[in-house]
């Protein structure tokens, strides 16, 4: 297991999200064209964010308010 640790640029928040080595080989160095939720099926959609953008779910919601 490889621990990916992300500061929200929103937040400042601390998140920590666990992979496994050879999901995260595959997504640095792709062999083949996949999607995030295929090369990590087993995170949810606030994990897969984290990868990609580092912001958290709280700092979406400041970003863009429900109301």
């Amino acid at each position: 297991m490889i621990q990916l640790t992300t500061v929200c640029p929103v937040t400042q928040q601390q998140s920590v999200v666990n992979v496994y080595g050879d999901e995260w080989r595959e997504w640095m160095h792709p062999t083949q064209d996949l999607l995030i939720q295929q090369v990590f099926p087993h995170l949810d959609g606030d994990q897969l964010e984290l990868i990609l953008t580092g912001t958290t779910s709280q700092g979406w919601n400041l970003l863009f308010p429900d109301d």
